[in-house]
């Protein structure tokens, strides 16, 4: 079946800032649909139309540059969303004798700092009526060596009625750990990445609280992964944005492993909680703008779900990246 497929336009007119329009031609609706002003001279970008939301580095990077195929399922269950609003990004460089953790004495660290208001998404998938979200990083890469950390965090107004993550596999359906009635939730994030030469490392996790209604609950989770480039590429760091970029394209091939461990836990005043733990491995092989990859993917939960209690998933794509 056709995972992703879209159309990406990309557009400057003079001074005015910059456009981009997606079309998701699978599911039929628009993914980004913003207008962007970049301020080099005071180092902020103001973003205002149809977004991700500043939440994690899984749901940022997304699953069509992202080291797995699918996001973990805690990024998917408790992380940031799409919404129509406006955000503020601001980044800053630190010199190094003005840096609280330092390695490689002569190398500038970035801080970058984001805030945006939204409301629900223009294809109304969500049913998040208003949002509050930001992002805090710090990070740098001298020469192979790298590392960043960040948090983020959320409060949001809307309707919440599960607990319910994707086990991994896209075609998978969701597994509901808890049953909620509830009209706010707060949901805190941690981030890590530590990458030398062709090892990277990368880590996250988030605690969701919902509150305001019927039924109230709470849900946390977290990941960790670990990649390595068999043909000993380096991650290049995005000062400016707080990310990893992705894998610049090459005309030699290049072969990517990886292993990832996830934990995602939900609870609620009607339900006495359940967990779900995936273990994904895989990789990938690029060939200038041709990726193709496979991952296997074990599930399990603490209790049953319609009489099952594990399952085991291998999934293929071969995608082209523009």
């Amino acid at each position: 079946y056709i995972r992703r497929g879209e159309v990406i336009v990309r557009s400057t007119l003079y001074d005015w800032g910059e456009f981009k329009w997606q079309y998701d031609l699978d599911s039929n609706i628009w993914r980004d649909l913003y207008w962007r002003k970049v301020d080099a001279d005071n180092n902020r970008t103001l973003t205002v139309g149809n977004q991700k939301e500043p939440m994690g580095l899984d749901f940022l990077m997304g699953n069509k540059f992202g080291t797995a195929m699918e996001r973990s399922a805690p990024s998917n269950t408790f992380g940031s969303l799409r919404g129509t609003g406006s955000r503020l990004n601001n980044w800053f460089d630190r010199a190094p004798e003005d840096q609280f953790v330092r390695f490689g004495d002569e190398s500038t660290a970035y801080i970058t700092t984001t805030v945006g208001l939204f409301t629900q998404d223009i294809e109304d998938t969500t049913e998040t009526d208003y949002a509050l979200t930001g992002r805090t990083t710090t990070g740098k890469l001298v020469g192979d060596r790298g590392m960043h950390f960040g948090a983020s965090a959320s409060v949001r107004d809307g309707s919440f009625r599960r607990i319910a993550p994707r086990p991994e596999a896209q075609d998978a359906g969701r597994l509901v750990l808890a049953s909620l009635h509830a009209d706010q939730q707060t949901v805190g994030a941690l981030e890590g990445i530590a990458t030398r030469g062709p090892l990277h490392a990368q880590a996250e996790f988030y605690y969701s609280d919902y509150r305001g209604g019927d039924i109230d609950g709470y849900g946390y989770g977290g990941y960790a992964m670990v990649g390595y480039f068999l043909t000993g590429e380096t991650r290049e760091y995005r000062p400016k944005w707080g990310l990893w970029a992705p894998l610049p394209h090459s005309a030699k091939s290049v072969f990517e492993v990886f292993a990832r461990v996830s934990h995602t836990y939900g609870e609620s005043d009607l339900d006495n909680g359940n967990y779900l733990t995936n273990i994904t491995v895989g990789g990938s092989w690029y060939l200038r703008r041709l990726r193709t990859s496979i991952n296997a993917v074990y599930s399990q939960v603490d209790k049953d779900i319609k009489g099952e209690d594990n399952g085991l998933a291998i999934t293929t794509r071969l995608q082209y990246l523009f």
